[in-house]
């Protein structure tokens, strides 16, 4: 009976070193997540930047391009809209190139963001399940001491039977 409660003393020592390396765990990744919402922040403000400085040269030179052009319109008499349609397509097709990464590799970190946040596992959840762990714990040691007493009265019996069945045949 000793050996059992120095097991089960043993088994619950177990327990808690393994709870506390899961909060430990748990600690880390929390620090880990946040440390990449920081970096993605800081790196979501420096594309913004670039992209507003970008946009920034861009603009002046659509500026200085629509008044080259419409210096030259100035000196013609006839408005040339051909240019115009490939003005407007080359800077379509710039924007989409400078706009398509961005947003893809935007995508790729939001999901791999919502894949660690739907992995962590709260506090309460964990407590839930240790309580739920010790319920079952509770439960067969008190099946097993059930059986334990059972298996005692049993042999008390069968001890009682054979000693009478000796006594019968002096």
């Amino acid at each position: 009976m000793a050996q059992d409660a120095d097991e089960m003393h043993e088994t619950v020592a177990k327990i808690n070193q393994q709870v506390i390396g899961l909060e430990r765990g748990h600690d880390a990744l929390r620090q880990e997540v946040h440390a990449i919402d920081q970096k993605m922040a800081n790196g979501f403000i420096a594309v913004d930047q670039k992209m507003a400085n970008g946009f920034a040269v861009v603009d002046q030179k659509i500026t200085s391009s629509f008044n080259a052009i419409a210096n030259k319109l100035d000196q013609k008499t006839t408005p040339q809209w051909q240019a115009y349609g490939v003005l407007a397509s080359v800077l379509m097709a710039i924007g989409g190139a400078l706009f398509y990464p961005i947003r893809e590799a935007s995508n790729k970190h939001d999901a791999m963001i919502e894949a660690v946040r739907s992995q962590i596992v709260t506090r309460a959840e964990q407590e839930r399940i240790w309580n739920a762990q010790t319920e079952k714990e509770r439960t067969a040691e008190e099946h097993l001491r059930l059986v334990w007493d059972h298996i005692n009265k049993t042999e008390n019996e069968l001890s009682y039977l054979k000693g009478q069945r000796i006594q019968s045949t002096r």
